[in-house]
């Protein structure tokens, strides 16, 4: 599946874990999940392997972001 991404410009489930995990950040949310996935779950699971705060977002989600002024 990594070239299939890699062809279509994406990331798979584990690239985007890995980055959130060296961005730090405190959640991750998979969006734009391939029609190939019936389950998208196994996304979830090879995910949360490497940076466990990890979701998947779902029509019409809405999610507060508390920004801290710099």
């Amino acid at each position: 599946m990594t070239d299939k991404a890699y062809e279509d410009g994406h990331s798979t489930a584990s690239q985007a874990a890995e980055i959130a995990n060296k961005a730090k950040v405190k959640w991750l949310i998979l969006t734009h999940i391939s029609a190939r996935y019936k389950n998208a779950d196994v996304l979830v699971e090879q995910a949360r392997k490497i940076f466990p705060k990890t979701d998947i977002a779902e029509d019409f989600m809405k999610i507060d972001l508390h920004l801290k002024d710099s």
